[in-house]
């Protein structure tokens, strides 16, 4: 069965009856994983009966179905010595639409600027997170959007002429080149700016919690925790995940702990280790599942070794989740290094 690629990002249908054609499709047309799927009872129409196949199938293997040539192949940045994911994009106007379609899902491209402190596209041309922003910068660009240079501190007078023109500021950037950028200018930045982080870097000096990480944000640039936002993606997904700042006036319980959602093509599920076909209660830590049907004609489902926890659920269906960091510190990974520890 042949998925038909226009439903995947309509709501419209329902997410079991997208998920099981793809399942079918790449049970069909990737043998790596067809071989893997074998060992497990049919799913019978159920999506969390799909098995997740272990993240490290993309070191291992190249993930693409028989008979499709990529556009580009992303990779993680992954240590000097450790192995790399290699993660095989057929179809990069799919690809793009994932990016574009979340992202307009909590911002509007028409009245934003996108600034990245990341590395030039030029620099790491693998990068996926980095091809996400120059495809974000991309349809803004007549805004003034684009990459800030390495090393230099922010300019009050730049981000006053930013906040003159009336559009929303939205700032990407690693957890840690942002904390650079916090010691080489602070300063108050416009009211209506957005600080959107994307995890940490493995050769930072030093380990910071994700919550320490925003509070200096927050008071080093004067911006209401509220504005300070996250983004969890990885070379292994097609697709992103955000989740919304906390306003500094919920310091306490549940609404203040900062839950991502994925978007309607993404399930994400929290896994017992011990058993990933066993998917964890509310409140049980466990490593994220991922099912990216926007990975269609690579590898969709399978088991990352974050580590997680389920917010809220309704129906069973995951609605926020919360990102705990790694499952086992021995391997961290780039821009998908979450920067909590335990």
């Amino acid at each position: 069965m042949t998925p038909d690629v226009s439903t995947l990002f309509d709501a419209s249908v329902p997410y079991a009856e997208r998920a099981m054609q793809v399942f079918e499709h790449v049970k069909k047309n990737l043998p790596v994983y067809r071989t893997f799927a074998a060992s497990f009872p049919d799913p019978a129409g159920d999506p969390h009966q799909i098995p997740l196949i272990p993240v490290r199938a993309f070191q291992d293997f190249d993930l693409i179905a028989d008979g499709i040539h990529p556009e580009t192949v992303f990779q993680s940045s992954g240590t000097t010595a450790g192995l790399k994911s290699r993660h095989p994009v057929a179809d990069l106007s799919l690809a793009r639409t994932a990016v574009i379609t979340e992202f307009q899902r909590h911002f509007s491209l028409d009245n934003c600027t996108i600034l990245c402190y990341a590395p030039g596209y030029a620099d790491n041309p693998q990068s996926s997170l980095l091809w996400m922003m120059e495809q974000l910068i991309h349809q803004t660009a007549q805004h003034g959007s684009r990459f800030l240079p390495l090393g230099e501190p922010l300019h009050r007078e730049e981000w006053s002429h930013l906040n003159a023109q009336g559009r929303q500021i939205i700032l990407f950037g690693a957890a840690f080149g942002l904390l650079d950028l916090a010691e080489l200018a602070p300063f108050a930045m416009p009211s209506n700016t957005v600080i959107i982080e994307t995890g940490g870097m493995k050769t930072y000096r030093r380990e910071v919690r994700r919550e320490e990480l925003h509070q200096t944000l927050s008071d080093v640039f004067r911006l209401d925790a509220s504005q300070i936002w996250s983004e969890y993606g990885m070379c292994e997904m097609t697709s992103q995940c955000y989740a919304p700042g906390i306003p500094s006036s919920l310091a306490t319980g549940d609404q203040a702990i900062q839950g991502f959602s994925s978007p309607h093509w993404v399930q994400v599920t929290i896994r017992d280790p011990q058993n990933p076909m066993r998917i964890c209660e509310e409140g049980e830590e466990g490593k994220i599942g991922i099912m990216d049907l926007a990975n269609v004609h690579s590898c969709p489902f399978f088991l990352t070794e974050d580590k997680g926890v389920s917010l809220e659920t309704v129906d069973g269906e995951v609605i926020r989740f919360q990102v705990l960091g790694r499952w086992k510190r021995s391997q961290l990974r780039g821009c998908n290094f979450l920067i909590d520890t335990d």
